[in-house]
């Protein structure tokens, strides 16, 4: 188990789970491009949003015209739905439907909701600012 640190993401915000991921279109779509991305590990969003750009460079088919996303303080933003693997730490997940956003949502990052890192077994310590990941195996026999 790899522990990772929380790393910066703005002056006067707290420290926060930021992890490298490979993005990359789902088998079905036999197409070989991959993108690194850093990726925001956000326990509090159901869904996983990825930049607008990501569509584009990926080439990703769209599933859905779009979808109304809520947000902390009821904001809200446009996604647009589509299917992606990603590679997280040493995990491949595959065919997650995730909704592209605009960029200025999201910066240059991914935000990992509930719908991928519930199939995870993470521990965070906020304490020490760090997070592993947990061989989900492993952590259900013990």
């Amino acid at each position: 188990m790899t522990p990772y640190p929380y790393l910066n993401i703005g002056e006067g915000l707290p420290l926060a789970p930021i992890l490298p991921v490979i993005i990359t279109p789902p088998d079905w779509a036999n197409n070989l491009t991959t993108s690194s991305i850093e990726a925001f590990l956000d326990t509090g969003s159901d869904c996983t949003l990825i930049p607008l750009k990501l569509l584009s460079i990926l080439q990703l088919r769209l599933i859905e015209t779009n979808a109304i996303i809520n947000g902390v303080g009821g904001g809200t933003i446009r996604g647009f739905a589509c299917y992606v693997n990603i590679q997280l730490a040493q995990e491949l997940h595959k065919a997650i439907r995730v909704y592209g956003c605009p960029n200025n949502q999201l910066g240059d990052r991914v935000l990992l909701g509930r719908d991928l890192l519930n199939q995870c077994c993470i521990e965070f310590d906020g304490r020490k600012l760090v997070f592993q990941f947990n061989d989900s195996e492993k952590a259900a026999d013990e």
